[in-house]
């Protein structure tokens, strides 16, 4: 079993990458253990389970797009 790390942004609505972590809506995940930054700067550290589900991973991913067939 994997070890995972769950960090909470400090700001809810943050995308974007920091200290290597991935953020969507303020949730970013990690194998690798955290930084001393995330606690320095506010975020919330905790460690999940590997065999959860990862509301995360499944936010990042891009939705499909369908188009419209020309003439119609």
């Amino acid at each position: 079993m994997i070890m995972m790390w769950r960090i909470e942004a400090p700001n809810n609505e943050y995308n974007g990458v920091t200290a290597g972590v991935t953020f969507v809506g303020g949730v970013g995940e990690t194998d690798a253990d955290p930084s001393d930054y995330f606690q320095r700067h506010g975020y919330t550290v905790a460690e999940v389970q590997a065999d959860e589900p990862s509301t995360v991973a499944d936010a990042a991913k891009p939705k499909k797009k369908t188009s419209e067939k020309d003439g119609e």
